[in-house]
């Protein structure tokens, strides 16, 4: 019998263990997302600004 509740407590106590850590981990996910986000927001200013170099660069030698 108390062996059953000691069980039950302990098994509780693991439960919410494991919701708390999913739900970090749930919370890390979405924040790389974001991140992810960012960067290939970041990534694509890069490639229009390396764009926009190259066509300073080309129109300067043709004149």
């Amino acid at each position: 019998m108390i062996l059953n509740i000691v069980l039950g407590i302990i098994t509780v106590f693991v439960s919410f263990y494991g919701l708390i850590q999913n739900n970090q981990n749930t919370e890390l996910k979405q924040k790389i997302e974001q991140d992810n986000i960012k960067m290939d927001e970041l990534y694509t200013k890069i490639i229009l600004l390396n764009d926009s170099i190259n066509q300073l660069n080309t129109i300067k030698k043709n004149n």
